[in-house]
């Protein structure tokens, strides 16, 4: 029975560390994206990290309207990169 469950867990582990892997470069891709834009980036990380709104916005220190069209273009980088199989 001790074996079944360490097989299980090394399994378990096995898939973990894939994901991990996966997760890693998904977002160095993204990260590619939007190299030559160290806000749009730090924008990114920080949503990762679990900012966002208003929150996100103080962090990044832009005005509302400065950080509405940084968004903007983040999404228009990622729909363009989508559209051209980068991402």
């Amino acid at each position: 029975m001790s074996e079944n469950v360490s097989d299980h867990e090394e399994s378990l582990a096995d898939a973990t560390a894939e994901s991990e892997l996966t997760t890693g470069i998904i977002i160095d891709s993204f990260m590619k994206v939007l190299d030559g834009d160290p806000i749009a980036q730090t924008m990114l990380s920080d949503m990762l990290a679990g900012y966002h709104g208003e929150e996100l916005r103080r962090r990044i220190g832009l005005d509302r309207v400065a950080f509405d069209s940084k968004l903007r273009k983040i999404r228009r980088r990622f729909e363009r990169a989508h559209l051209e199989g980068i991402i």
